[in-house]
């Protein structure tokens, strides 16, 4: 918000807003959502925007056990299940502020079934077994490491970087 030269059309949006939500106060709604950090900065981008939102809600991030049957809206193995909880417990307990919590088990399962699906595509069709084709086993979820070293904590933004700014 509101960089000015910047071409940021931040400030202009949220003087669009303020008006509308006065001028046509009672007519319409307005969420806005975000992690607490960026909604914190858009509420302070205007000393009126503060006010006019009556009502602030803040979800905690879900417990581990709560990520694990978010995944389990596949059938999963009962080692893959239990090597799969406790990665999720192990990434929740580093996670950081901007952690995605359902988003991120959409992504772990998602690269799971990636896997579970080449594996699939390897076998002969003759090996593959009726009823066991559809569930997730612990060759898919096993590359999810427990440690430390290969954990990625701060993903690389995108964007410029000014010149020597390296």
């Amino acid at each position: 918000m509101g960089g000015g030269g910047r071409g940021d059309f931040g400030d202009e949006a949220v003087q669009t807003l303020l008006k509308r939500m006065e001028d046509q106060r009672g007519e319409f709604f307005v969420f806005v959502a975000g992690y607490t950090d960026n909604m914190e900065t858009f509420l302070k981008a205007n000393p009126g925007l503060s006010s006019r939102f009556d009502k602030t809600l803040q979800f905690e991030d879900y417990s581990p056990e709560e990520l694990l049957q978010i995944a389990k809206g596949m059938t999963i193995a009962p080692d893959a299940e239990e090597h799969l909880g406790n990665y999720l417990a192990f990434i929740h307990e580093y996670r950081d502020k901007y952690f995605g919590n359902a988003r991120t088990v959409r992504q772990v399962v998602t690269d799971a079934i990636n896997k579970h699906n080449l594996r699939l595509a390897a076998m002969p069709r003759e090996e593959r077994i009726e009823g066991i084709i559809n569930i997730l086993a612990m060759q898919d979820v096993e590359h999810l490491k427990l440690d430390k070293s290969d954990f990625i904590f701060n993903k690389k933004t995108i964007g410029f970087q000014a010149r020597g700014s390296r």
